[in-house]
């Protein structure tokens, strides 16, 4: 019996915060030992001042980190919009933290969404159709490429022009948390089990199955905003072959949509089949696919009368903190609470509350056809007799 459990999910953060602070770390000394204006800067106007004048800039360059990181976010997803923009595509959608500019009907509108561990997001509607080969390489590495250019740009400014301590330390700080999200965007790694944009260009550059897969996912995200259902579209798109490779996350995201396309119709055994095979392979290692996969294997067995112990054994601690999370934003955890609060715990109050809190987040969601779709399933939960 080992005398102590290891969290291996809190060793992975704890790696992740020490090695952002040293890439950090590293990026001040380069800066400082590349530009002696800046050296000298430091050395005449802070230091003479004492410790405490040095703290003081210190927390102020730190807030300054924090302010051109959310910077940085803006100009990387601006970068994908200008990169998709010239090579094709149309616009869908682009979200800084919670705020999301969305087109409806040819006319912008502001909503309200969110995605755990995403700062943005800038999603397009791609050109051609999921056989063809469509331009992906510039939109993917847009937003990289956009954090460089202005990360060069700004030390390239430190650099050569005089100016007051305040400006160039602000230019200072956005030259590192650019390199930051050049290296974690740029270099194919996955983030908390999220693979970065490196990490799909290579995936994509390699496999023309995760190249339609990438079509796919922007495609059915663009219909879904314009109000479209799964099932609605073709269904040869979601079709997976014989001997697909369920542990590739590109395939998984595609059993996931035909998945989804099977709840909207009622096909809980089927959806069950495709959802138990994505379970058993890993869900393509990625984390919050796992997580879905499960919430959603959860909710088959709500709604197919599984029995209460059965039920409480799916419902684990670590899947019951993730679905409270995510149920902020995501309608579709707003519907495994409902679904658990009537059909299980037959609590009316909590239900009455989730209900409503679902018609709130559908009425402001980005995506219409999707929103619509899990309505029809929340209602359709409603009326179930108990």
């Amino acid at each position: 019996m080992a005398l102590f459990k290891i969290n291996k999910s809190r060793i992975k953060t704890l790696a992740a915060v020490f090695g952002v602070g040293m890439l950090i770390g590293f990026c001040i000394v380069a800066v400082f030992a590349a530009i002696p204006s800046l050296r000298h800067a430091v050395g005449d106007e802070i230091m003479p001042r004492g410790l405490w004048y040095f703290m003081l800039w210190w927390c102020l360059a730190m807030a300054m980190l924090v302010v051109t990181a959310m910077l940085q976010v803006v100009v990387h997803e601006t970068g994908h919009l200008i990169g998709g923009l010239l090579t094709g595509y149309r616009f869908v959608s682009f979200r800084i933290g919670s705020f999301v500019i969305v087109s409806e009907n040819g006319r912008p509108r502001i909503r309200r969404f969110s995605i755990a561990g995403t700062g943005g997001q800038c999603l397009l509607e791609p050109p051609a159709g999921p056989d063809d080969d469509f331009p992906y390489r510039i939109y993917g590495a847009g937003g990289v490429a956009a954090n460089l250019a202005v990360s060069v740009a700004a030390i390239t400014v430190v650099s050569r022009v005089e100016m007051p301590l305040f400006w160039m330390a602000l230019l200072t700080m956005l030259f590192i948390s650019g390199v930051y999200v050049v290296v974690t965007n740029g270099v194919p790694l996955k983030i908390n089990g999220v693979p970065n944009d490196g990490y799909n260009l290579m995936t994509i550059g390699r496999d023309a199955a995760a190249r339609r897969s990438l079509w796919l996912q922007l495609k059915v995200n663009a219909l879904q905003g314009r109000g479209e259902r799964l099932r609605d579209m073709p269904a040869e798109w979601f079709a997976l072959p014989e001997g697909a490779d369920y542990g590739n996350y590109m395939t998984v995201a595609v059993a996931g949509m035909a998945a989804g396309r099977m709840l909207e119709m009622h096909d809980f055994e089927g959806a069950r089949g495709v959802l138990q095979r994505m379970d058993a392979s890993g869900s393509g290692d990625v984390e919050i696919y796992r997580q879905e996969v499960r919430c959603e294997l959860l909710f088959i067995a709500i709604v197919t009368g599984g029995e209460r112990c059965r039920l409480e054994s799916l419902y684990t601690p670590s899947l019951r903190d993730y679905v409270e999370r995510s149920s902020r934003y995501m309608l579709s955890r707003v519907r495994l609470r409902y679904a658990w609060a009537r059909l299980v715990e037959h609590d009316d109050a909590a239900a009455t509350e989730l209900l409503a809190r679902a018609r709130r987040m559908c009425a402001v969601s980005p995506s219409k056809g999707d929103a619509d779709a899990e309505m029809e399933l929340i209602e359709w939960i409603g009326n179930i007799d108990i």
